[in-house]
């Protein structure tokens, strides 16, 4: 390096150092002018354009750089360039160059988490996990490689050497909520609901702003049965993500006398809240002026009819003139439920007695018993409670019932599958949960994974079987066989983590009684 580039370069990287980033730039950019090959100019002149956001345009400057260096590569031209494939998506080939990293300096526990770190994202927990265990045992007291350890062993499904890996993040870093959240998770995941509790209080009390600590208190406290403590952190669901209720110029309802007002009762989450929580309306009625209900096109039929409710809208369609609203997803809290007070009555839904009828009428049910059979709900979000249509048709093959798929969006070899086992397929017909309704009331029985079917079928008084993952939703609660929610449900929970083989032979078993 001549003299005069070494200048410039010492001022470069002085103005570099001193983030003026466009200056520094400009100063790299002369040098590499008269030294177009100069691999520590480019990749810095690459590093103070990722630090502009130009992730792109850095990255040819650091390719050309590694290029240079190829006979000695610099562990950190791989580093740096992989940050910017990271954050333009290139994640293959950022975990290339962090294995480049990480192979330079084995002995480095930073290089192994970074490279796990990038597995994780590129969904390789698996891959993951060796780096993460590699970087715990270059440094014995890495809290974050031990949390992050955890996290991809919960990831593969091995929970008990997760809850060992973010027992030893917490030792080490004891006033680090998010390790404290990540073992609740992982303890919540085991069924050991009472310690998951804990876990939850503590990252809770540590990071009072932690969203996810204080709703899954809720959650767990509700799962327990007791409701007085869930509802005390219920409404955080509100902070998390994508939950955040629709606004409204009128306030919001805060279970107070309504005063023979008007009362907006409005879809949040999935059906199956709307399904079982419009029961409140019946009650509620009874002290507002009006109560009505907006929701999804597809509900607005069946909701109509409901006990309390005056009126039903579809969603995006102009609303009547209404004095308060609510979700329903918050109206147990509201009013303030109990185990013992949760109303019982069944059923609290009703569809058109002639669409009953014209149901009765199709070539669906047949002479004798009839039941239906749901195997899942949606597969990117219910994965935990969904079975195979495989193991559905186990169920479809024991005698005395004909059986009628109520499985709404099955695909052609789920459909193949079943009519094997000679199953009517309805759900193809189903136009909105009215025609749902109808059918489910001309069964004899339905027998279903926890899908907004079960709450149907419980609303109307209809048996209904429930076949739940080990860790349930909290409305299901722990242990027990039967539901408060639903007089007419029985339940069949997994004994161990996806072990629906032994519900299918439960149900199957009760299904010859």
């Amino acid at each position: 390096m001549s003299a005069d580039i070494e200048q410039i370069f010492s001022e470069a990287v002085g103005l570099h150092q001193s983030n003026k980033l466009l200056d520094a730039e400009k100063r790299y950019r002369d040098i590499l002018a008269v030294a177009p090959d100069h691999a520590n100019v480019l990749h810095l002149l690459g590093v103070t354009l990722m630090q502009q956001g130009r992730q792109r345009e850095a990255i040819g400057h650091m390719e050309q750089a590694i290029a240079l260096t190829t006979p000695q590569p610099v562990p950190e031209f791989h580093n740096n360039i992989a940050t910017c494939l990271r954050a333009v998506g290139f994640l293959d080939r950022a975990v290339m160059h962090l294995k480049t990293a990480a192979e330079l300096k084995p002995n480095d526990a930073v290089a192994q988490l970074r490279l796990g770190l990038v597995l994780m994202e590129n969904g390789k927990a698996a891959d993951a996990v060796h780096y993460f265990q590699l970087a715990t045992i270059l440094k014995t007291d890495f809290a974050e490689a031990h949390n992050n350890l955890g996290i991809a062993l919960r990831q593969v499904g091995k929970l008990h050497e997760a809850q060992l890996a973010l027992r030893a993040a917490v030792a080490l870093q004891p006033r680090d909520a998010g390790a404290h959240y990540v073992l609740g998770n992982i303890l919540k995941d085991m069924g050991k609901i009472k310690e998951a509790t804990a876990s939850f209080e503590t990252a809770a009390a540590l990071d009072p702003t932690h969203a996810g600590a204080h709703w899954n208190t809720a959650l767990a406290h509700l799962s327990r049965g007791d409701f007085t403590e869930g509802w005390k952190t219920y409404g955080w669901y509100t902070k998390i993500k994508g939950a955040a209720p629709l606004s409204f110029t009128q306030p919001a309802w805060d279970g107070g006398d309504l005063g023979g007002k008007t009362l907006l009762l409005y879809e949040e989450h999935g059906y199956g809240d709307t399904l079982q929580f419009i029961r409140y309306a019946r009650e509620i009625r009874k002290h507002a002026g009006r109560v009505v209900v907006s929701c999804r096109p597809e509900m607005v039929r069946l909701l109509a009819s409901a006990p309390g409710v005056d009126e039903a809208v579809s969603s995006g369609q102009p609303l009547p003139r209404f004095d308060y609203h609510a979700s329903f997803f918050v109206l147990p809290q509201l009013m303030k439920t109990t185990v013992p007070s949760i109303p019982r009555g069944v059923p609290y839904l009703t569809p058109p007695a002639a669409l009953v009828e014209t149901w009765r009428a199709r070539d669906i049910l047949r002479p004798g018993r009839n039941a239906g059979i749901v195997w899942r709900g949606n597969k990117k979000t219910d994965a935990r409670r969904t079975m195979t249509v495989d193991q559905a048709a186990r169920l479809c093959m024991v005698p005395g019932f004909h059986w009628v798929s109520l499985q709404v969006g099955a695909e052609p070899a789920e459909d193949a599958a079943l009519s094997a086992q000679n199953v009517k397929n309805a759900g193809t017909f189903f136009t909105d949960w009215a025609d749902t309704a109808a059918l489910v009331s001309a069964l004899d029985l339905v027998v279903t994974v926890d899908t907004a079917v079960a709450h149907l079928a419980g609303a109307l008084g209809k048996p209904v079987w429930i076949m739940l993952p080990f860790v349930p939703d909290w409305r299901w609660l722990l242990e027990r066989a039967d539901s408060p929610w639903y007089p007419t449900a029985r339940l069949f929970r997994q004994p161990a983590a996806d072990d629906w083989d032994a519900v299918i032979t439960a149900v199957a078993a009760a299904l010859k009684v």
